[in-house]
């Protein structure tokens, strides 16, 4: 622990040493590098050989490690163990036929690599060596020639390899070393006029096979002008230029002309001041560049033929060594640096330049950064001051520019070491917005370092609260169109500053607005109407400017309730059409400020920026908007977005078609490895270049160095798994077309897209012919399953895009068959075709015979029933005539009735002669007719109607109807069953004006009692951390709250009356009554000796001259004192318990069992538990004393939330639930925690009743 202490009080110590003192440091640039090394899964950190095949898998041959195979993902290792030959690789390459050669120490082994071995299978080694015909097992380097032939390189001269006819097993090599400058040989090249280079360890040997007898070997050693005579590597360009790789440097061949008669070599051995050592690798980029890997501490070296330029790539610009042994450019144009020692670096371009605290920089935490009219970079630095980065143009650093730093700090006079904002104005003059206040800097400076200084002198002019300032923390400053500068503070607060004849003036009078007086102000902004935009961390403000005072007036403000994505805003700019752009930590807004209804579209992740929370936007002349975040850099085309904006209807009156969201992100992923971008911290300079300062440092992005990436991911399908339940998994080769059982019932497919750029940005998209007809939506995942196919005949297609969106034109497919079962066979079916014919026959013979015998028992039965029937006739109509309510039957068609009983007579007072004129409308008053008319020739199907019928005499009697479908001497009728229901109508109403008058009384009661017991407000009031949740089950109820603070102490009570409604009431009133008497006016304020005196009083209340009456009953009581003076809590409970909440645990204080007032204990007695000892109480009241702490949360509840029924059960709520509700809400405020209780609960009872009432009582200390 010590040690760490003293590292960190050494690491400090250094920085704020650099903080103090003045220096200017002539720096390069850092560009992402990715590399690759044991960790990563890479056999061996020393590389000696990379190769790509055209799988698009790299192989990289390691000293001691074998060959690693890699795609992107992963590495797979393969040594002897596998069948290599031997584990220390020279030299890997492909032939034209895919054959991977791969030459050793001690042999070379071939592998067919047609297939490719992606998804980890082994290839089968094929091993040369010494007893096969090489001439040395030591082989250092190889090459296919013009006809196919395998050339290798050994120890003791070249082997050639050549198959025998007719026997491809046996193979034998053709060994020479007559002719050679040596006999180990390290290079070979055959150019693209078919002669052969072979460089050795003492000369270089040209071979001619079409020159002259005699004439076809050439010799070259430095009398030549060759670096060394010891040859490391032999490469031809594009323009047919030879250059070699040597022991002390570059070799370029210069063959003979008219100018010369011999032919001579152009060296260098150094580059700048550095030596250069072994060069043991050469290549040539997609650009032109020549590439020329350089051992010792050389690095890698660029040859830029248009200027003749070489220059280095280094350990500072981001290499992790300097030690390169190899060079590789893949497919993409990625260029692969092996090294001997560290593994392998992958460098993919200069799109992002690093400028950290390794290169000179006082701080890595970046806040600001601007460029000046020299062109010059100046940056804002966290800790440490201003940097001034001076850029000279110089082709021979890799990145075109020399860079020297400048550091300003409070050392040498500059007013802070943290700088929040610097700016650019209208004059070229810099201002600097610092903890300690406001700098201005006259410019232009010198850059030129005076004799005898460490810096050129700057200076900084200086303003603070001394000169009219509100604060010295100046947050940021922006100068508006008419020449005026506006100052936000730290903490809220903006002020106008205005220049007159070189004097300036801070205006006392500051804006007053709500959001920019209490909030930050992070961003301000001009639009192109004058108006002036202030971005706070609460929202805009718009204000308008006074022409002649220059002072703001009319504000609007504009936040989430307007459509604004966040209130807090980073970031505003306007593109040329006068859209303004708003960047929040929750996404990006964009308003069309002066449309009348402000409309305003936001965007987010969804809509594929790299993250909502913006800090930076910047509009380049491209008319690009780069947003910065806190994941990287997106691009958003808004050309081709106004190119297809919405419009607005006006025929339709709506807005009509979208415009297109376009974003091009760069993350980690694309090499920005900055993560935070600052807010604000961000310029383009005068080449568009965009600079951004974030939290890992400065960043330069160079939009002209991105690449699309034309090369789509090349595309294997790796293989497929089968999965039954009687076999489980089987891996299927792929390599023929497959023919499978209907057993399976997953098929698995996997498949791989090789992009080296992003390997994590690769998408794919597959269809099923014959199962699906479209192609899936792209996605990353890697495999697909289909589940339950049917038999039949399917392909299986596959492609795959890039991170750039190029996709594969060709998708890779898979024809494979499903064997129906053999029921499902042409065969099966003619089976059971003619069985099914023969069941079908016996089926219709049985059913003949069975019905000509059932026919025969039908008749018998008919005339059976024919004479039961008419009895049955008999009976009905007596039935009909007996019965007590009324029975009519009316024609459907005429409505005119037919029929009815004798009840109907006599209700009625019609004879059966007036009713069959008559129809049911007749009885029926005007008021009715109409419903009647729509419902008459319906059946009630079991929903008895209701109507009012009138008598002969006209008397008005309420009947309730029964109907249904008859058929009555032949004619579609309506039979009725009419119920005189005048009498239940009667008494139902009379109830109805009894029960109206009881609830009148109740909720008059229900008023005396809220007037009587205390307000939730109250309770608020005196503990402002606090709720209630109070939902009776009747409008009045038995559970209610007490609280009441007296001096440093806050008693709470929560009580449960037993009964509800007007009962429970009642014992509320009585217990309200008791608390007040023994707390207030007696000042008894021990939770202990209250539960005493309660008891007691109850008791004196229920009984009639100390016998127990009619009303015995008693409460559930939980009593607390609160003295937060001294942070105790004191509980007391009566059937009713405490839980306390501290720091995710609960602590539960169950209380005392018995509930107080006339309840019996188990013995059948009534309790006497409540009476203190001295009165001869059986033990003494129990109670809890709690030390309480700032956070803590107790809860005091009655049983009514535990006891509700409800959920899929209909079970109760229980208590392990509530406390489990309780432990999940504690980090909410405990207005949520209300909110959440009650909508759990709610949810809970769905459609069952309350059964009790509910009282949860919170507390947060």
């Amino acid at each position: 622990m010590i040690t760490l202490i003293n590292a960190y009080v050494k690491f400090w110590g250094i920085i704020f040493l650099l903080s103090l003192c003045p220096y200017e440091i002539l720096c390069g640039q850092q560009y992402t590098f990715k590399h690759y090394s044991i960790d990563q899964g890479l056999g061996q950190a020393k590389v000696t050989s990379m190769c790509q095949d055209h799988h698009g898998i790299i192989w990289f041959g390691t000293n001691g490690g074998g060959i690693s195979s890699f795609d992107g993902h992963q590495f797979i290792v393969y040594t002897t163990d596998e069948g290599l030959v031997d584990n220390d690789v020279n030299f890997v390459m492909e032939d034209k036929e895919h054959n991977l050669w791969i030459c050793t120490s001690n042999g070379v082994s071939r592998i067919n690599n047609k297939i490719g071995y992606i998804n980890g299978s082994t290839p089968v080694f094929i091993n040369y060596s010494e007893e096969s015909g090489l001439a040395h097992k030591h082989v250092n380097t190889a090459v296919q020639d013009d006809e196919g032939a395998m050339l290798f390189g050994t120890n003791d001269g070249l082997s050639k390899l050549i198959a025998e006819q007719g026997k491809e097993e046996t193979v034998l090599f053709s060994n020479s070393k007559l002719g050679l400058s040596h006999n180990v040989v390290m290079a070979i090249l055959q150019d693209k006029t078919g002669v052969l280079w072979i460089g050795t360890e003492s000369g270089l040997t040209r071979y001619n096979p079409y020159a002259p007898q005699g004439a076809s070997y050439t010799y070259y050693s430095t009398n030549d002008g060759l670096a060394d005579d010891f040859i490391s590597s032999i490469f031809e360009d594009s323009e047919g230029t030879i250059w070699i790789g040597t022991k002390n440097g570059i070799s370029k061949y210069i063959p003979n002309d008219f100018r010369r008669s011999t032919d001579k070599f152009e060296s260098i051995t150094n580059v700048g001041k550095i030596l250069l050592a072994d060069i043991s690798d050469i290549l040539e980029d997609q650009s032109g560049s020549i590439w020329f890997a350089g051992r010792g501490d050389v690095g890698a070296i660029e040859y830029l033929p248009r200027y003749n330029l070489y220059r280095r790539l280094t350990k500072k610009h981001g290499l992790e060594d300097n030690d390169i042994n190899v060079l590789l450019e893949d497919n993409e144009g990625n260029l692969w640096l092996g090294s001997y020692g560290t593994g392998v670096s992958k460098f993919t371009g200069k799109v992002f330049e690093n400028y950290t605290r390794e290169l000179g920089m006082p701080d890595n935490f970046t806040r600001t950064v601007v460029e000046d009219i020299n062109h010059n970079i100046w940056v804002g630095n966290n800790n440490g001051g201003v940097t001034r980065l001076i850029r000279e143009k110089s082709p021979e650093n890799f990145s075109g520019y020399n860079f020297t730093i400048q550091n300003y700090s409070k050392f040498t006079g500059f007013i802070s070491d943290k700088v929040y904002t610097i700016i650019s104005d209208r004059s070229g003059n810099l201002w600097f917005c610092t903890e300690e206040g406001l700098a201005r800097l006259l410019m232009p400076v010198p850059f030129l370092i005076p004799e005898g200084e460490t810096l050129p002198r700057l200076k900084f002019q200086k303003y603070n609260k001394s000169n009219g300032m509100i604060s010295d923390r100046v947050r940021m400053i922006y100068e508006d169109s008419r020449g005026v500068f506006w100052i936000a503070y730290v903490g809220g607060k903006v002020q106008k500053l205005t220049i007159s004849m070189g004097k300036l003036t801070f205006h006392e009078d500051i804006l007053h607005h709500k959001l920019v007086d209490e909030f930050n102000t992070n961003a301000i902004h001009e639009d192109k109407m004058g108006h002036l935009w202030f971005g706070t961390e609460a929202g805009m403000v718009q204000f308008s400017v006074n022409d002649t005072t220059q002072d703001l007036e009319n504000p609007v403000s504009i936040t989430v309730k307007e459509g604004l994505a966040h209130n807090d805003v980073r970031a505003i700019t306007e593109d040329k059409e006068g859209n303004l752009w708003i960047g929040t930590i929750g996404g990006m807004s964009k308003i069309q400020p002066y449309q009348t209804n402000k409309r305003i579209v936001n965007f987010s992740e969804e809509d594929g920026l790299l993250s909502s929370r913006i800090s930076v936007l910047k509009i380049d002349k491209d008319q690009n908007l780069w947003v910065g975040s806190s994941l990287g850099v997106s691009k958003f085309d808004l050309i081709k977005y106004s190119e297809t904006i919405e419009k607005f209807d006006m025929v339709d009156f709506k807005f009509k078609s979208s415009g297109v969201v376009s974003f091009k992100n760069y993350g980690y992923q694309e090499g920005f490895s900055g993560n935070e971008i600052n807010t604000n911290a961000s310029c383009i300079d005068n080449e568009g270049c965009l600079w951004f300062g974030t939290i890992m440092g400065l960043i330069k992005f160079n939009p002209i160095e991105v690449k699309t990436i034309e090369v789509p991911p090349i595309i294997k399908l790796l293989g497929l798994e089968l999965y039954s339940k009687s076999d489980g998994i089987i891996s299927i080769n792929i390599s023929d077309e497959g023919k499978f059982n209907f057993s399976a019932a997953h098929y698995t497919f996997k498949f791989l897209g090789i992009s080296h750029t992003i390997p994590k940005k690769v998408v794919y998209q597959y269809k099923l012919d014959g199962y699906t007809y479209n192609w899936s939506e792209p996605t990353t995942s890697t495999s697909v399953t289909f589940n339950g196919l049917p038999a039949g005949s399917y392909t299986f297609r596959v492609k795959s895009g890039n991170a750039d969106g190029v996709w594969n034109k060709n998708p890779i497919s898979y024809n494979f068959t499903i064997l129906p079962p053999f029921w499902k066979s042409a065969w099966f079916y003619l089976i059971v075709i003619f069985l099914l014919g023969l069941l079908i026959y016996a089926f219709i013979k049985i059913r003949i015979r069975t019905l000509e015998r059932a026919a025969h028992i039908l008749k018998e039965q008919v005339d059976i029933k024919t004479i039961e029937l008419k009895a049955s006739e008999k009976q009905y109509r007596n039935l009909f005539e007996k019965i007590s309510d009324s029975i009519f039957v009316f024609e459907k068609k005429t409505h005119k009735f037919l029929d009815c009983n004798e009840t109907v007579l006599r209700v009625y007072n019609y004879t059966k002669e007036e009713l069959r004129k008559m129809t049911p409308f007749d009885l029926h008053p005007e008021d009715e007719l109409e419903l009647v008319k729509k419902t008459i020739n319906l059946p009630t199907t079991g929903n008895l109607r209701t109507y009012t019928h009138l008598t002969k005499h006209g008397h008005q009697i309420f009947v309730e109807i029964a109907s249904d479908d008859i058929e009555y001497n032949k004619k579609d009728a309506m039979l009725c069953i009419v119920r005189d229901i005048t009498e239940r109508k009667k008494a139902a109403e009379k109830i109805e004006r009894i029960n109206i008058q009881l609830t009148s009384s109740i909720r008059y009661a229900k008023r005396i009692l809220d007037s009587i017991l205390q307000s939730m407000e109250g309770f608020q009031d005196i503990l402002p951390g606090s709720f209630i949740l109070f939902k009776p089950k009747d409008i009045v109820s038995g559970d209610f709250y007490w609280y009441h603070k007296k001096d440093n102490k806050i008693i709470i009570a929560v009580v449960d009356c037993m009964g509800h409604g007007i009962g429970g009431a009642f014992m509320s009133l009585i217990a309200n009554e008791l608390l007040q008497d023994i707390i207030i006016n007696r000042n008894i304020l021990n939770p202990p000796e209250i539960l005493a005196e309660m008891h007691k009083g109850v008791v004196s209340v229920l009984t009639e001259d100390g016998k127990v009456g009619a009303t015995a009953g008693g409460m559930d009581f939980a009593l607390c004192s609160l003295d937060y003076n001294n942070n105790i809590l004191e509980f007391a409970g009566a059937g009713r318990r405490l839980q306390l909440y501290r720091d995710g645990n609960e602590k539960t204080y169950a209380g005392n069992k018995s509930p107080i007032g006339l309840v019996l204990n188990k013995d059948g007695k009534y309790s006497d538990e409540y009476y203190n000892t001295e009165q001869g109480g059986k033990e003494k009241i129990k109670s809890d004393k709690i030390k309480v702490k700032k956070g803590d949360t107790f809860y005091l509840f009655t049983d009514g939330y535990c006891d509700q029924f409800g959920g899929k059960a209909g079970e109760k709520f229980m208590r392990d639930r509530f406390s489990k509700v309780l432990l999940e809400i504690q980090k909410k405020s405990m207005a949520e925690q209300k909110v959440l209780l009650d909508r759990t609960i709610t949810d809970w009872q769905g459609s069952h009743s309350q059964i009790d009432d509910i009282l949860v009582v919170g507390v947060r200390v």
